[in-house]
């Protein structure tokens, strides 16, 4: 099967060299409105808020260069004067590059093992790395196709934290820890929320190095706590709101509703 990926490695430096010229590139710092630091942009809305030129035409959209990646389903991100990229080499491992927009050379590239073979359904998408890199604060997060969390440097490349492990709340309000490889379960918690059909718990990591979580359910309770393989841990919770019913007259309410 023919990797289609190239196009859009070429587009983004190609749109890159014609949008920025060298004085705006040179200037140019990692807080950049101009960035595309995740999937569909900086608010995830696939508008770039930046000077286009007047016209995409032939005459002005030239193709610079080509780089050839293996597999990959992740869309490109552009930081300064580096476009990130992921593939899947050789059906086993998965792979993170960076590449400089001036003049297309690989600065670093780093990988993990992970790889499987989705479903019959699911074919037509490829069984190969999905997940589009975010960058925040000079750090990539990457999502393996087997639910492994890659934490990186973005100027070295080098591995921050690998997470093998899932945590999650099932529908029945049960907080879990599972082993990503393999599915396990490693320890269940009924705390952070009262057991109930579709209890629900939002997680947000707290700080740059995410060894603790902000986790806020669906009582309107906000709780900070560990979670690791071998344990929940909860350091404090706080009631910020009361649940209401619109949304979900069950068990008095919720503190969500659908997008």
């Amino acid at each position: 099967m023919k990797r289609q990926l190239p196009f859009f490695i070429a587009a983004a430096l190609i749109l890159a060299s014609q949008i920025f010229n060298s004085q705006v590139a040179a200037a140019q710092t990692e807080t950049n409105t101009d960035n595309w630091t995740q999937w569909r942009g900086q608010n995830r809305d696939g508008v770039a808020k930046i000077s286009w030129p007047d016209t995409l035409s032939v005459e002005k959209l030239v193709e610079e260069r080509t780089i050839a990646l293996q597999p990959s389903y992740s869309g490109p991100i552009v930081v300064g004067d580096k476009v990130f990229v992921t593939e899947t080499q050789d059906k086993k491992n998965e792979v993170v590059k960076a590449i400089r927009i001036s003049d297309g050379k690989e600065l670093w590239s780093t990988s993990w093992e992970g790889s499987m073979k989705v479903p019959m359904f699911a074919a037509a998408n490829g069984s190969w790395i999905r997940s589009t890199p975010a960058w925040d604060d000079g750090r990539l997060y990457v999502g393996g196709i087997r639910d492994v969390m890659v934490c990186l440097d973005a100027e070295s490349g080098a591995v921050i934290w690998l997470g093998d492990h899932i945590y999650g709340v099932d529908s029945y309000g049960e907080l879990r820890c599972l082993e990503a490889k393999t599915g396990q379960r490693i320890w269940e918690n009924l705390d952070a929320v009262p057991k109930a059909r579709w209890s629900t718990i939002h997680f947000v990591q707290n700080g740059a190095d995410g060894d603790t979580t902000w986790m806020f359910n669906e009582r309107g309770e906000i709780v900070l706590g560990k979670l690791t393989p071998e344990k929940f841990e909860e350091l404090s919770r706080h009631k910020i709101l009361d649940p209401t019913k619109p949304q979900l007259r069950q068990r008095g309410g919720v503190c969500w509703s659908h997008p």
